[in-house]
């Protein structure tokens, strides 16, 4: 069946992590907004609809963070666009019926039919429709080899975070459960009580076997619903019993096949010529398809890059018609997707065949493998195109061959990730491991047609982790790229590794400081991500031999500064730090230790006992004294050190605990503290105890990171993000020399040094996007980031995207300057109506953004004529009034009105929604905005669609 994608604003998240063998989606459908990822055309077994990552490990609490925090990603199928399935969509949710119906015991519906026929995506729409209710909704997809414990703990962990997530939004601070630490009894119970108080929608996707059901169904049994996909009449009958609650899902009829190859052949063309020739030969290509849906969807998207010509159908006709006609089954659907692989230009195929490094269902970001297909040399410079367009441009085409399915960016028109098709990453593996391209260690891979070296080696995260097998069984010695998911082993990185160019470490479980000595040996590295490593505090000063680097990534790790050796590094081009983005979370005991995974620092800042707490301060005097003796001989000490000896001597005094932290739990009389896998080093805990010195005595200028002297040396640098210029106004007069600058993240200004800032940057012709945060300074207040401006100092010319985060006095004296700024995001801005009909003069901005405290008054009027070329307007803060002129904001196509419940209970009145011909689409995160506008938009005609965040 076919899906129009549809541009998505929602709030939605990030791809939390799987085990071996299921992967799962989000909860609450209806009380937090689904993160859907939608294919186009969805065989069973591989999409959820929400997004997922597969390689790290099941207990993943800052996975959950990101699901909270970044619900950007996000596809959405409109349901009025559904080819050809309407009938069966209403038969199934008649089934599944509504919460309140008066049976309690469980009922089994099933979807069946072949693969490739739409089993997944017709249940997906399903899943997410409003006609459906209240029900707490859970996704699984069974994976091979099936592991009933990895299926229903991630189960468990979906509706756990759903319910926490609503409780929190009420204001009950309860402590989050580590479910992926639970013994499995502990976790059956966990399950057991939420199916029972919960009215759950379960579903089970592309079970295989009945005795996959039997090993589950027992532990469901308190479920309401559960909805099932398999590909097996004989399965769905013995899950279901009865008939009426099995659907079985045949081919496309004509007429909709015939819209589905329409809508993928032109694409988004209004008009199209399709003379007799053509239609013809389109004819034949939908007989050969025989309505199966990801055969016309494949078909369709590679004959939309080809000439619009009766000859060019007629050479694919020929050369398809044997293999389309042997078997309508899976086998037919792999020949014609091969068949798209065979249509890819040479170039083009390594890059493709490049993805299979990612895990089944892995959400891969745009920009991380973009920048990977340069750092391997799949991208290079050409004539007047830069390598990232390059590799840009090769991202698009595979989007457009439909090689690779889109995930919509909050942004309308932008794509910021993708996924892999199961079937076509079938492919992409073979096709790998047949040219000893990619090679992958997972649990079940055979070694035996392991020939030669291996080029890119990806450790899955349900790998046994044998140091023989990698070490002594497989050519090391030829590896130009290493991707681990889930947990980390010292053994990974060897010396035969001396040409790896890619190192990517993104979500890492069990990486400490002590791990990361060996980085510094792999002098052909390009490409290096930490990012998501929550127990790594510095990076070591070997570092400074990785002179080929061009990416670092260290965001969502505890980096804070960065060694001096990093300005040597001449051919860094991204830099991308947060510092603790999450401090205020660290600041408030009552979130335990279990609100990160992995996190060495939650779980140390509570270990040492009040009563230790005078010796403590007797040991600071003491510091100086070791400083000069022992520590040096084995230790290069750093700036903090000498004030963190005494804590470090503290944690060595109670050894018994630290050394072995398996007695840890014991200790601190807690049955959900995280226990370490291996034992952390004194280096470790040196580095540790640094950052809690500056967390204790200015935990502001944790955020960000602190650049070291000489960064102004790194000539080649496009992106920097995020630095914190709190440490001194050296850092701000060395930005002032990298005028290359294409991105630009700053914390810590504040009226004190936006003097400095905004002269520093002033002549940065080159910037497109600028972030300044007042957040990672001293003052306790909202500052004023812009009391400088004006007159003759003005901010950077060529900005598109502008993020703002402090009190903005001075707004109608500058920003009529950024006439090629396209997106604008403001918190804490408090500005007056006179600076919002500033902002509404800009000619180009798409998208904007207001957060809490943006705007002075709850009340909000966009006067007309202003903002001419907005499409995407969300509020996010406290309001009360909110009104359209006539011709304000004439091209808005999305409205998004968010914040905390309780922010918008108090939206009382939306007027001027006549006056918005161009609204397609109004997200709402309350019930009571969602009556309001309803009301609204019923006193005149439209097609406005609203949707639930």
């Amino acid at each position: 069946m076919h899906v129009q994608f549809e541009k998505s604003e929602m709030d939605s998240s990030e791809p939390i992590s799987v085990s071996t063998a299921a992967t799962t989606v989000g909860s609450s459908l209806m009380s937090t907004n689904e993160n859907e990822n939608v294919n186009e055309i969805q065989e069973e077994g591989g999409q959820q609809p929400q997004g997922m990552g597969s390689g790290n490990a099941l207990s993943t609490t800052s996975a959950v963070e990101k699901m909270k925090l970044d619900r950007s990603n996000t596809i959405v199928i409109p349901e009025d666009v559904i080819v050809g399935r309407s009938t069966e969509k209403q038969k199934v949710i008649n089934s599944v019926g509504q919460p309140n119906d008066n049976t309690s015991s469980l009922k089994v519906i099933s979807v069946w039919g072949m693969g490739g026929i739409g089993k997944t995506t017709l249940v997906r729409t399903v899943y997410r429709s409003q006609q459906l209710g209240g029900w707490k909704r859970a996704w699984a997809t069974a994976l091979r080899p099936f592991s009933p414990d990895a299926l229903l703990r991630n189960l468990c962990l979906q509706l756990l975070i759903g319910i926490q997530e609503d409780s929190m939004a009420g204001g009950d601070t309860q402590k989050k459960k580590n479910v992926g630490t639970m013994g499995f009894q502990d976790m059956i119970i966990e399950l057991s009580q939420l199916l029972e108080k919960q009215k759950c929608l379960i579903v089970l996707d592309d079970l295989s076997s009945n005795q996959e059901w039997d090993s589950i169904k027992d532990y469901l049994a308190k479920a309401r619903r559960v909805i099932l996909t398999t590909r097996e009449k004989t399965v769905a009958k013995h899950c279901s019993g009865d008939d009426g609650n099995m659907h079985c899902l045949n081919g496309l009829e004509d007429d909709a096949a015939f819209e589905l190859f329409k809508k993928k052949v032109f694409k988004d063309a209004r008009s199209f010529d399709l003379h007799p020739g053509m239609l013809d030969q389109a004819n034949l290509i939908l007989k050969k398809c025989d309505g199966l849906p990801l055969a016309i969807s494949t078909i369709g998207g590679y004959l939309a890059n080809k000439p619009k010509t009766a000859m060019e159908w007629r050479k694919l006709n020929e050369g398809l018609s044997a293999e389309l006609e042997i078997n309508p089954e899976l086998k037919m659907i792999k020949t014609v997707l091969m068949r798209s692989y065979d249509g890819l230009p040479y170039g083009l195929k390594s890059s493709f065949l490049y993805l299979s490094i990612f895990p089944e269902d892995h959400i891969i970001q745009r920009k991380r493998v973009v920048r990977r297909w340069i750092a391997e040399g799949y991208s290079r410079e050409m004539q007047h195109m830069a390598a990232e367009q390059v590799a840009g441009k090769q991202f698009d085409e595979l989007l457009d061959r439909s090689m690779i399915l889109p995930l919509e960016a909050r942004t309308p028109g932008s794509i910021d990730s993708c996924q892999l098709h199961d079937l076509i990453r079938e492919i992409c593996v073979s096709k790998a491991r047949e040219d000893n391209l990619v090679f992958t260690l997972e649990e079940g891979c055979s070694l035996g047609g392991v020939q030669g070296a291996i080029r890119h080696l990806a450790i899955s995260s349900n790998w046994k982790r044998d140091k023989e097998v990698m070490q002594r069984m497989l050519d090391l010695s030829h590896i130009r790229s290493l991707t681990v998911f889930g947990e980390w082993r010292s053994f990974f990185i060897c010396s035969k590794m001396r040409f790896v160019r890619v190192l990517d470490l993104e979500d890492t479980v069990g990486l400490r400081d002590h791990h990361l000595g060996r980085i510094g040996e792999l002098l052909h590295l390009r490409y290096l991500s930490l990012r998501g490593c929550r127990s790594i505090f510095e990076l070591p000063d070997s570092f400074a031999n990785l002179r080929q680097l061009q990416t670092l990534d260290i965001r969502g790790t505890l980096i804070w500064r960065l060694p001096v050796g990093v300005t040597k590094l001449q051919k860094l081009q991204y830099l991308h730090a947060s510092g603790c983005s999450y401090l205020g979370l660290f600041r408030d005991d009552k979130f335990g230790d279990d609100i990160f995974r992995d996190d060495i620092f939650s779980t140390y800042r509570h270990f040492i006992p009040v009563e230790y707490d005078m010796r403590y301060r007797r040991l600071i005097l003491q510091a100086r004294e070791m400083y000069r003796s022992q520590w040096l001989e084995h230790h290069t000490p750093c700036v903090c050190c000498v004030y963190a000896l005494s804590a470090c001597n503290l944690l060595r005094a109670m050894g018994h605990l630290v050394w072995r932290p398996q007695r840890l739990e014991h200790h601190m009389e807690r049955t959900r503290t995280h226990v370490l896998e291996e034992a952390v080093s004194r280096h470790d805990i040196c580095n540790l105890h640094c950052y809690f010195t500056t967390y204790d005595a200015e935990s502001h200028k944790l955020y960000g990171i602190k650049v070291p002297r000489g960064i102004s040396k790194l000539k080649a640098l496009h992106t920097l993000r995020d630095i914190n210029v709190a440490w001194g106004n050296a850092a701000i007069q060395e930005l002032g020399e990298l005028t290359q600058l294409r991105k630009l993240g700053v914390v810590g200004v504040i009226r004190t040094n936006n003097g400095k800032f905004w002269p520093a940057i002033a002549e940065h012709n080159q910037l497109r996007s600028l972030s300044v945060d007042f957040e990672g300074s001293s003052s306790p207040y909202v500052e004023s980031l812009d009391d400088c401006l004006g007159g003759n100092l003005m901010p950077p010319k060529c900005l598109e995207s502008l993020k703002m985060r402090g009190m903005l006095i001075k707004v109608t004296e500058w920003v009529h300057w950024l006439q090629n700024l396209s997106k604008l995001q403001l918190q804490y801005t408090q500005l007056n109506q006179e600076a919002l009909e500033a902002i509404g003069k800009l000619p180009n901005l798409v998208v904007l953004r207001l957060s809490w405290r943006s705007i002075l008054r709850s009340k909000l009027c966009f006067p007309g004529p202003s903002f001419p070329s907005i499409l995407v307007l969300e509020l996010s803060y406290i309001l009360e009034l909110l009104e359209f002129e006539r011709n304000a904001t004439p091209n808005l196509e999305v409205l998004v009105l968010q914040g905390t419940v309780w922010c918008n209970s108090r939206l009382r009145e939306v007027s001027g929604l006549e006056f918005l011909t161009s609204l397609k689409e109004i997200r709402l995160d309350s019930d009571r905005a969602k009556e309001l506008v309803q009301s609204k938009l019923a006193e005149y005609s439209n097609n406005v669609t609203i949707k639930m965040l």
